[in-house]
């Protein structure tokens, strides 16, 4: 029996009791109420199964994409995000601190913001981690 199923039994007692005075028949409700809410479980599992086999093949069909534009789309956003992440905290700097002291113009800054809001998600820096990790241990 599902588990939210006894406490709405235990509350619906006294109403089963003057409906169905009969133990036996009681017992059959119940099983049958039982049965009802497992088989509603069960095309739930099932909707949650058909959905993660659709997202497999659909990740199939991209993994084995001959065009290295579709297959490694991923991998060239991080690259684009790595190269923002060192121009911008690593060469940037330098090249600022350089062009001070020759009293050049300093290189431009990139607005990081949109670059974080791509890459964080995408490389699961969330503060979900360190939850995930605490709760395993």
């Amino acid at each position: 029996m599902p588990a939210f199923l006894a406490p709405l039994l235990a509350f619906l007692q006294p109403v089963l009791d003057r409906i169905l005075p009969d133990k036996t028949q009681q017992d059959e409700f119940k099983n049958q109420l039982a049965l009802g809410a497992q088989a509603a479980d069960g095309a739930q599992l099932q909707a949650a199964l058909q959905l993660a086999l659709a997202q497999t093949d659909i990740d199939k069909t991209e993994a084995g994409s001959s065009s290295w534009f579709e297959r490694d789309w991923r991998a060239a956003v991080g690259w684009i995000g790595v190269l923002a992440l060192g121009w911008q905290y690593i060469l940037a700097p330098l090249l600022t601190w350089g062009c001070l002291n020759f009293h050049w113009v300093a290189p431009p800054k990139l607005d990081m913001t949109d670059i974080l809001a791509l890459l964080v998600p995408m490389l699961g820096l969330g503060a979900m981690k360190s939850f995930d990790l605490q709760a395993s241990k």
